[in-house]
């Protein structure tokens, strides 16, 4: 009997203390799905540099230094990059439609002035 109140009592703790972690779960599967691919991505456009600084005759652990650095500075500028893609994108879809609704339709091709016949 006591043993079946000790271990509902550990269940009931546990679940208290880790169970918000399963709402981690979607955003580890997220991770993983995008990821995984840009590693990979990361991993060719460094891969033909790791390859020319073997050849050159570096020291392995100056190779994958170099490697491990270039990997790190393309996963940041990938990382700024998609983030403010994700900002300026929305925008300029939004300009673009309020400039095609109010201001677009009066323009003529070839002239620089809004609205004028260029006979």
């Amino acid at each position: 009997m006591w043993s079946l109140i000790w271990k509902w009592t550990v269940a009931k703790v546990l679940f208290r203390s880790f169970g918000w972690l399963a709402l981690l779960i979607p955003v580890a599967l997220m991770l993983k799905g995008i990821g995984l691919p840009l590693l990979l991505i990361l991993g060719g456009l460094a891969m033909p540099v790791l390859i020319m600084l073997a050849i050159v005759g570096l020291p392995i652990i100056a190779v994958l230094v170099v490697g491990g650095v270039i990997m790190s500075v393309l996963g940041v500028v990938v990382t700024v990059g998609l983030t403010l893609a994700k900002i300026v994108i929305p925008i300029l879809l939004l300009v673009w439609f309020v400039n095609f609704l109010f201001g677009g339709c009066n323009r003529t091709k070839g002239s620089g002035e809004i609205g004028t016949d260029p006979a």
